[in-house]
């Protein structure tokens, strides 16, 4: 019969591979051809970097200081780190969640792509630009988790497991369960993607400086992220989106009463002012058609357009010389086809003659704007979810790059051994 300690050692490597052998098969379905294949390098990402943690616990599964307490504590924290990705991966196997979070993350790389295919993050070639993850929560209002951001606040099994600095190694935008069933929400998707077109590319200086320049009042500053996120929503899909924000400010307060928002009269100004530059002012009169509450006085909207102006007018650097207006919009023959292609879906049909993901949903929500009842007799959101995912090609979005491969194993080995040395130090 076997002894004791030839049982836990065998029962530790299984307890090891428990993680590794599962990273390996979620990285065999995100390969070309599978059906993970949209998410290749943010799948390759996190692998990486919980491969190497597991492969530094392996190596260490002979020390005889650490209790077989300890060690199923830092495999189940791995599994804990994993599973805050891993929920949300799985839902693209569920067949009524994965064809919306495909139009979703289909729409938000349509959005995202611009960005990538003009600029450069912080000039570094060897940075592999992921797309955005969107995943469905139960928090009301949609939010960008930037790359680097802390994740996994509660429910570590270790002491340990609680300090470790929590980096997502991709960008991902959390939006509320219920928009699987209101197409129009997914504008705000948009939204969050200006977030992390101003985190990838690094553009806070510049935004902030463009807006020091302006002649207005030092509150904008604060008020920047907000307000370029607004803009990069009108840039996306135009005029579908200041009416659809216009909405949720009016409904839902969405941003009122947070120093980081301008107050919603103002940030009505901002999206109409923005509406103005990018459609031109006969589309932006019908726009203020939609706010029923007085705006702020001349001024005050005098300061919006002024702010509007100084972040859509010239170049970027981080853009390689391209302005936000230039190369990141929808293009205008697609701003000029939505609203036919509104009217199509509020007759029942599917219209054939827009080939942009951000168009197809504009369209979707401004024909909910125009008939909200007729929009749900006709199936227009369906409709619209189902072109989308025609569009979708096969192939993978982003590779993941061996510079950045290897950065995530750095990452996670840092990872276990800030873990081993907390747990020393205690002894």
């Amino acid at each position: 019969m076997s002894r004791l300690d030839e049982r836990r050692r065998v029962e530790w490597k299984h307890q090891v591979e428990s993680l590794s052998n599962e990273l390996c098969l979620w990285e065999q379905e995100a390969m070309e051809g599978r059906p993970l294949e949209k998410h290749h390098s943010q799948v390759r990402s996190i692998v990486t970097m919980l491969q190497a943690f597991a492969e530094e616990a392996g190596v260490q599964m002979q020390d005889a200081t650490c209790s077989i307490d300890d060690r199923q504590d830092i495999i189940l924290d791995l599994h804990h780190a994993w599973d805050f990705f891993r929920s949300k991966l799985t839902l693209r196997f569920v067949e009524w969640t994965r064809d919306f979070l495909t139009v979703a993350d289909e729409f938000a790389w349509a959005c995202f792509r611009p960005a990538v295919e003009v600029g450069s993050v912080r000039g570094d070639p060897t940075i592999a630009i992921e797309p955005p993850l969107v995943f469905l929560n139960r928090s009301r209002t949609p939010f960008a988790q930037l790359r680097g951001s802390e994740f996994l606040q509660f429910g570590m099994s270790s002491e340990e497991g609680r300090r470790w600095q929590r980096e997502i190694p991709f960008p991902m935008i959390g939006i509320p369960w219920y928009t699987t069933r209101h197409v129009p929400d997914l504008l705000y998707v948009a939204h969050e993607v200006g977030h992390h077109v101003e985190d990838r590319f690094d553009l806070g200086d510049a935004l902030s400086e463009r807006i020091a320049s302006a002649g207005v009042s030092a509150d904008w500053l604060d008020w920047s992220g907000e307000v370029f996120a607004d803009i990069y929503g009108c840039l996306s899909v135009g005029e579908a989106y200041a009416v659809t924000l216009f909405d949720a400010i009016l409904n839902a307060g969405m941003g009122v009463g947070t120093a980081k928002y301008p107050p919603a009269p103002l940030r009505a100004r901002v999206c109409l002012a923005a509406v103005e530059q990018i459609r031109g002012p006969a589309v932006a009169a019908g726009v203020a058609s939609h706010w029923p509450e007085p705006w702020p006085e001349a001024a005050i909207s005098c300061e919006a357009e002024k702010v509007v102006n100084a972040l859509l007018a010239d170049p970027y650097e981080a853009l390689n010389g391209h302005t936000l207006y230039g190369r990141l919009g929808l293009g205008f023959q697609d701003f000029e086809k939505i609203h036919d292609a509104g009217t199509l879906l509020l007759r029942g049909t599917t219209p054939s003659f827009l080939r942009d993901v951000r168009a197809i949903i504009a369209a979707a929500a401004l024909a909910f704007h125009r008939d909200p009842d007729k929009f749900d007799e006709q199936g227009a959101g369906d409709k619209a979810l189902c072109k989308v995912r025609s569009l979708v090609q096969h192939g993978t979005r982003a590779r993941a790059k061996t510079a950045e491969q290897e950065r995530a194993q750095a990452v996670g080995r840092a990872l276990f051994h800030a873990v081993t040395e907390q747990r020393s130090g205690r002894r």
